[in-house]
């Protein structure tokens, strides 16, 4: 059962990251994200067959079939990256519910889901920092509301004995108030130049992941 639902999950895993780099070319582009895939280089559409995850950019040799042109490594990379990630997130959760998936609670694969969405949703944001210097808000702003909708009704318990409130949805804003001041500040001393505005939005997605007091941690920790 186990091993099944490994097999199950690093597919998952290399599909989003598949998705993941799709988003990484065309948001920063102001592309679509409907279509068919095509080359950066020369527009050509890619057959379903070449969109494999990691086989496909080996069967190529890390090359467009059409033009031959180089294919990034960052594609392989995100695939693999977003699929050890999410293999890292079950073995956690097995760790916690023997059983697997299949024998767990409701609240708890959703919670299982929304950290996978959460460590997806980071992971597209490193890249895209990294390669862009971009961290959009049609990402950073959704994956914030999700975030929040989600820790506040279903984790309750992230609301501990450090906490001002028991209302996890007063723990939260204050998490994101937190996190998301500390970036602002910089933000204005800086008058833009040590940081951009998506890092506030980020602190701000930060401080709904961890929550109050976790949020401290990660800055100062």
């Amino acid at each position: 059962m186990v091993i099944l639902e490994i097999v199950i999950i690093t597919i998952l895993g290399l599909i989003i990251g598949s998705f993941l780099n799709a988003a990484l070319w065309r948001i920063p582009n102001k592309k679509t994200m409907g279509g068919r895939s095509q080359c950066v280089v020369c527009a050509a559409t890619i057959r379903w067959y070449d969109l494999i995850p990691l086989v496909s950019f080996g069967m190529l040799r890390g090359k467009c079939r059409d033009c031959r042109s180089a294919i990034s490594i960052q594609y392989p990379l995100v695939e693999a990256a977003c699929a050890l990630l999410f293999i890292s997130a079950y073995i956690l959760f097995a760790q916690a519910h023997p059983g697997g998936l299949f024998l767990a609670d409701g609240v708890s694969l959703v919670n299982f889901v929304v950290n996978l969405f959460i460590l997806a949703v980071l992971l597209y944001l490193f890249v895209c920092d990294l390669r862009w210097y971009l961290l959009p808000d049609v990402v950073t702003i959704p994956a914030s509301i999700v975030v929040f909708l989600a820790n506040g009704f279903l984790t309750p318990l992230a609301c501990n004995a450090w906490c001002i409130s028991s209302l996890p949805f007063v723990n939260l804003l204050l998490a994101g108030a937190v996190c998301g001041g500390f970036f602002a500040i910089q933000y204005i001393i800086s008058k833009g130049e040590w940081i951009g505005g998506g890092d506030i939005k980020l602190g701000v997605l930060m401080g709904f992941i961890l929550g109050w007091p976790g949020v401290l941690v990660a800055l100062f920790g």
